[in-house]
């Protein structure tokens, strides 16, 4: 099931930031940061916990 998900925001990252057709660079960044976000919450729930030097990234 996880990896399923992974896979789908992997390639919805790929369409948003190879589409020609992505309306605006601001859209297109609130649009990575929030697939970005719900990435690390997968890894997080998965028991993955992603850590970036001492913080944690809390879902």
């Amino acid at each position: 099931m996880h990896d399923e998900l992974v896979e789908v925001f992997d390639s919805l990252y790929s369409a948003i930031v190879y589409s020609p057709a992505t309306p605006t660079f601001k859209t297109k960044f609130i649009t990575i940061t929030v697939i970005y976000l719900l990435k690390m919450c997968l890894n997080k729930i998965s028991g993955e916990g992603v850590i970036y030097g001492s913080n944690h990234f809390r879902c």
